[in-house]
Parts: structure tokens; sequence; C-alpha cells
């Protein structure tokens, strides 16, 4: 870059035999001038390094770009895989997929938890007498029978009672919640806890996100019962029917979930579907 300097300075006056106030103050404006001079220069040239030193940034150091056309980071979300919201195209109005789905990527068999607090083969065909589920290896189907939470300890809940039918003995060991505690904070869930009487009001942690009785997306859904699969009318996608479904950490893609016919929890992960 080419720095544009001054005015030529002046020529060196000749030397006069005898210096009176005039050429003394001659010689103090040419000294006053010249020191001006090299101070806008400086100023020019730091000004100069500033903006050279700006565009030549490292990009990995350098601003981010906030530009209108950079692409979003993916925030998940488990709401957003959900077809009951009735997502649609905005311009056209018709309906469209959830933009987020679930991969399975795990599951944990629940069958020994389940039958060590009383959840035996005869309660479980409590559902099936109703027509609720297809096998007797269910949790049951009955609208909010089932819940999950995340404690403000930390641990991921599951808690059920199934069905209650009068002038039945079976019944009576339907009468107190079912739950069992989860340990979410590794890479696989753990059973913490597994007891037949839970009756406190859930403390929900702050931020964690669960819902249930909903019909949701998984990109993956081969190892689900097939009873609990379908077709979303809408848009033609395939969906499945969750008992309960839980996102304990919102920062994180990690979800849970539960369906009838079926006494497993299932492991996922959030990801964009379009």
């Amino acid at each position: 870059m080419t720095i544009e300097s001054g005015p030529e300075r002046p020529g060196q006056p000749p030397e006069s035999p005898t210096r009176g106030p005039r050429s003394s103050v001659s010689r103090l404006m040419l000294v006053g001038g010249a020191i001006v001079a090299v101070v806008v220069i400086v100023v020019v040239v730091a000004l100069i390094g500033e903006n050279d030193s700006a565009e030549g940034a490292d990009p990995a150091t350098g601003p981010a770009d906030n530009s209108a056309t950079s692409e979003s980071a993916f925030v998940p979300d488990l709401f957003n895989t959900e077809f009951d919201s009735g997502w649609r195209d905005k311009e056209t109005g018709k309906p469209v997929i959830p933009p987020q789905h679930i991969r399975l990527t795990g599951s944990l068999d629940l069958t020994e938890y389940a039958e060590s607090i009383g959840f035996g083969a005869e309660e479980r065909a409590l559902s099936k007498k109703r027509d609720y589920a297809a096998t007797d290896s269910s949790f049951p189907m009955k609208n909010n029978s089932v819940n999950m939470f995340t404690n403000d300890d930390g641990l991921l809940y599951l808690t059920w009672k199934c069905e209650v039918l009068y002038n039945d003995p079976v019944s009576e060991n339907c009468q107190r919640f079912h739950y069992l505690a989860f340990d979410v904070s590794g890479s696989e869930p753990v059973v913490v806890a597994a007891a037949n009487g839970y009756s406190k009001d859930p403390s929900v942690l702050h931020g964690s996100k669960s819902t249930l009785n909903s019909l949701i997306t998984v990109s993956n859904p081969s190892e689900l019962p097939a009873s609990m699969q379908g077709t979303d009318r809408g848009t033609g996608a395939d969906v499945v029917l969750m008992l309960g479904a839980a996102q304990p950490d919102p920062d994180s893609a990690k979800v849970y979930f539960v369906v009838g016919d079926s006494l497993t929890l299932y492991s996922g992960e959030l990801e964009k579907s379009r």
C-alpha cells in the first residue's frame, strides 16, 4: 500500500549574517511544520497497519460469521419430533414432517426389574383384557398410565400404574405406582432404583423435556414393535406411538422412550429430518 506524503519541504533559506526576530520566527515555523507532518504520517501508518492486521486475521480465531446466510446451529428438541404439533409448510399450508426425528441407538430390557416389583404376567395381562396391547409383555396402554420425567436429582424416572379391574383379585397389585429410576449420565442408562409405591409428586428438572402418548418420527423403527408403528395421514411418513419419551438434558441430543407391547427402555439421538 502506498502512503502519500505531504508537500515537499521548501529549501533552506540562505544564512543571514544577522538573525533578527523575523528570521527566528521563520525557522521556528519551518521546524513546527516538519513536526506536524511527521505526526500525521505516523498516525496514517498506524491506522493502515491496524486495517492490514484485521484483513489478514486468522479465520480460526477471527470473528464469527454473523451473516444471515450462515447456517444456524442444530438445537435438539424432543418437541420438534411430534406429529401431534401439526407442522405445516408456511407457503402452501400443507402438512410436513416434523423438523427433527429420533434415531434409535440402543435398548434395555426391563422385564426382570418390572417383575421384581410385582409387575408380573398377571398384572401385564390386565392391559390385554382391555385390548390395549397385543402381548403380555407391555406397559399399560391406557392414556396417562405411564409417566416419564427427569427429577431434580438428575435421574430419569419411569412410573406406571397398571389397569385396575374391580372385583378382580389380580388388580390388588395395581393400587400403587410402580417406578424405575435410571442414571443417564453415562453412555448407557443404568437402573439404580426399582420399587412399587411411588407416591410423591415429581420435582422435574428445569429445562428437561418429556411427552406422553405422542406420535413421533423415528428414522430406523425396525427394532420397535410393529403394532406401535403406523403412517401419518397428512404426510405419509412413518410414525411410532410412544407411551412416554424424555430428553433429560436440553443441550444433549440423547432421548429415552417406552412403547406398548414391550417392556423395554429405548435410547436414541435427536437429528434433523429436513
